[in-house]
């Protein structure tokens, strides 16, 4: 019976039964092959071709100013849809039908907007931030929801990502930071330092507004004194008088030079008048609310609280601020000036 059904087995093999098979897998095999082959160099140039034209089109709105966080966002969404058509190539060289595809994608895009509700909030919110400009690329805000904050880094297209004062990357929805509250800290190009100091109620309050008023006026990156200064030397108070005038002045002083009637003197005052020109034109755009101010803020139960009120540049703010606070507290002491602190008396009794 064994020989039987090896004699069989060799028969079949000797009229070709694994020939055919091997016939008709072979062609398939190497359509497989080329298939794989022709996806693989449909990738690479796809990704050269995708690479090239984010390039492009990045040069183009770098030239054309556009914010970087709008940029950010293309940049994403061109990768998206480059990637997305190489998916759909490939999928058509394995003779998947596009006409299938758009269906399941439809399909899918249902079930996947009803699961990702938030995703697409997020996506949404994106499109706002780009559109409304409530923060852009650089700027530092606080999220008032969750307390987050930061410099902005990157908005991409469901999350932007903030960096911190100690250098950690905050990652917040675009939904969040669309539908809730914040604070851009730097979207003016100053702010304002408002300080509290307390001094004791037999300290000299007038002695003690002078030395702040001082502090002030002696801090060069502090606006608020490059306009006193400007006033003190102009001696105006309204800025735009102060050009008016001094145009008239230089006017004066060039009719004198064209007819030869200028003096050392004349020249000497010219040169002083553009200066003060130059400083006056820096500054010709902070109105008064931008001068510093030194009250009396409170009365307290053991202080006098003084009020220290001045506009600085965003970047300089706090350092500005740390090094306010170390000349009060070494300015106070050298002028006798007592700064109010809690004190704790321990009594021990002796049983």
């Amino acid at each position: 019976m064994t020989d039987v059904l090896s004699q069989s087995i060799l028969d079949n093999f000797k009229d070709g039964v694994a020939k055919n098979y091997l016939e008709k897998l072979v062609p398939g095999v190497i359509s497989f092959i080329w298939c794989v082959i022709l996806a693989l160099l449909v990738w690479f140039i796809g990704v050269k071709l995708t690479n090239l034209l984010r390039k492009l089109i990045s040069k183009a709105m770098v030239r054309s100013n556009v914010d970087k966080g709008v940029r950010q966002f293309t940049d994403n969404i061109v990768k998206l849809v480059c990637y997305a058509f190489m998916i759909l190539i490939i999928l058509r060289l394995f003779g998947v039908e596009t006409s299938s595809v758009a269906a399941f994608i439809a399909s899918l895009g249902v079930t996947v907007g009803l699961a990702l509700q938030g995703s697409l909030s997020n996506f949404a919110g994106g499109v706002l931030i780009l559109m409304l400009h409530p923060f852009r690329v650089g700027d530092y805000i606080v999220e008032d929801t969750h307390s987050n904050e930061g410099t902005v880094v990157e908005i991409s297209l469901f999350y932007t990502k903030l960096k911190t004062i100690d250098s950690k990357i905050v990652v917040v929805p675009n939904g969040t930071l669309a539908n809730a509250s914040l604070t851009n800290v730097t979207a003016a190009p100053f702010r304002q330092m408002d300080l509290t100091v307390g001094i004791s109620y037999e300290s000299n309050i007038k002695k003690a507004k002078e030395i702040l008023e001082r502090i002030v006026l002696e801090e060069k990156r502090s606006v608020s004194s490059s306009v006193a200064n400007a006033k003190a030397e102009i001696k105006l108070d309204d800025p735009f008088n102060m050009n008016k005038t001094i145009k008239r002045q230089k006017r004066l002083f060039k009719i004198k030079k064209e007819q030869k009637l200028n003096t050392e003197a004349a020249l000497e005052k010219l040169t002083e008048l553009d200066k003060i020109d130059k400083t006056n034109e820096n500054n010709v755009h902070l109105e008064k609310d931008k001068d510093y101010s030194v009250f009396v803020k409170e009365l307290a139960d053991s202080s006098v609280n003084l009020g220290l009120r001045f506009y600085v540049k965003g970047d300089d703010y706090w350092p500005v601020r740390f090094d306010t606070i170390e000349k009060i507290k070494l300015l106070f002491d050298e002028n006798g000036i007592e700064i109010p602190y809690n004190k704790l008396d321990v009594n021990l009794k002796n049983d």
